[in-house]
């Protein structure tokens, strides 16, 4: 085999390589943001659940924020309710899975509930925000 025939056969592999090795990181982070969205909703349908049990408890914090905010319970209840997973974030102390939720109260202002579920299956308000 010449020298350029070489060259070129060496190319066409690394190239082949790399499409396969870019079709594979595709499909795999396609996949991955599909399950993603699968625990997303999976996990706001049982916090929806769970809040309208009434099986919540707000923390300080949560509730300083609130009022900082203007607004009330009856806002957070909207936002979880109606609102959309949009992130997963893991807790740096107890390193429990935390959800953000972003949502609209019946005044149309958008608010993120931030929440966790306690080892006893109640939903925990960490904090909210509007945005």
């Amino acid at each position: 085999m010449t020298q350029s025939l070489q060259t070129h056969v060496q190319n066409q592999a690394t190239s082949l390589w790399f499409a396969t090795f870019v079709e594979i990181e595709y499909s795999n982070s396609v996949a991955y943001e599909e399950l993603e969205q699968v625990v997303f909703d999976e996990m706001l349908q049982h916090i929806q659940a769970r809040v309208r049990a009434l099986a919540y408890v707000m923390t300080v914090h949560a509730d300083e924020e609130m009022d900082d905010d203007g607004l009330g319970i009856f806002d957070i209840e909207q936002v979880i309710l109606t609102g959309q997973v949009i992130e997963r974030q893991r807790d740096r102390q107890t390193r429990d899975w935390k959800y953000l939720i972003h949502g609209q109260t019946h005044d149309a202002l958008d608010v993120i509930v931030v929440t966790k579920i306690s080892p006893t299956d109640t939903v925990v308000i960490v904090t909210v925000y509007r945005q």
